[in-house]
């Protein structure tokens, strides 16, 4: 940083070990009366650092049991601005309530709320400060989720692409129903959820809280929903429209 006022210029530095090293450097290349011109300034935020994000279609997790050694994982769905904070929308029995959630990033702490009954089984955790939310899937290499999939989009024998975990990118699935209610075993009991979205793309434990969107070869990627269920040969998904109906959010999209 040069500053005319004084003729001289300041340096700033956050690494003891490497500062040493420039001062020995500009010392060697301009001599004791110039060298004299440099301030060297501590500043440990001086260096930029690299953002972090929680990229829809990788993996979400928490730790329990004795001494923490248990891990219970699940699938990113979307990104998500819901009231007044940036973060990570999965399903609710990926991310029970009081549970410090993890993603390939680090730590991103505990749901603001997580639900499982009536047409729902979602959760919402919050980003930490200096996160950056994110529409790339798996990674900004990847394609985007581009927007939301239109009412007209969700249609029966619709192309369906999903993200899990397990799966991976399963692509020419198809959907077999717009509307059906499915029950499921949970750690509680069997629970019915109301109002869910069938498809033939395979699923196994893990995709859960993953991806789901209107999708072929060569076509940009629109939001469904986030899967929630499966029996190995199709899978059943939860709608972006009766989360948002419950939980008025913007999704962060690409388009």
């Amino acid at each position: 940083m040069l500053k005319q006022e004084t003729n001289s210029i300041d340096i700033l530095y956050s690494d003891y070990k490497l500062t040493e090293k420039v001062k020995e450097y500009i010392q060697d290349e301009f001599g004791d009366k110039k060298s004299q011109m440099f301030n060297y300034i501590y500043d440990e935020n001086c260096v930029e650092q690299p953002n972090k994000s929680a990229y829809p279609g990788n993996k979400i997790h928490y730790n329990h049991g004795f001494l923490w050694t248990i891990e219970t994982s699940g699938t990113i769905g979307f990104n998500a601005y819901y009231n007044g904070k940036w973060g990570v929308v999965t399903n609710g029995h990926v991310a029970p309530m009081g549970k410090r959630m993890k993603c390939a990033d680090g730590t991103l702490g505990t749901p603001t709320f997580s639900v499982i009954g009536g047409k729902l089984d979602v959760a919402f955790i919050p980003y930490p400060n200096g996160w950056t939310p994110t529409s790339g899937l798996l990674d900004d290499d990847y394609e985007i989720i581009y927007r939301e999939a239109t009412e007209s989009e969700l249609i029966e024998g619709g192309p369906v692409a999903k993200y899990g975990i397990t799966t991976g990118h399963t692509k020419n699935g198809r959907i077999v129903s717009i509307s059906v209610d499915v029950s499921v075993q949970y750690d509680d009991g069997v629970k019915t959820i109301r109002d869910c979205f069938k498809y033939t793309n395979s699923s196994e434990g893990g995709d859960s809280g993953g991806p789901v969107g209107f999708g072929k070869v060569r076509s940009v990627f629109r939001l469904i929903g986030i899967h929630f269920a499966g029996n190995g040969k199709t899978g059943s998904g939860i709608k972006l429209s009766n989360i948002k109906a419950a939980y008025p959010m913007t999704v962060k999209t690409g388009d």
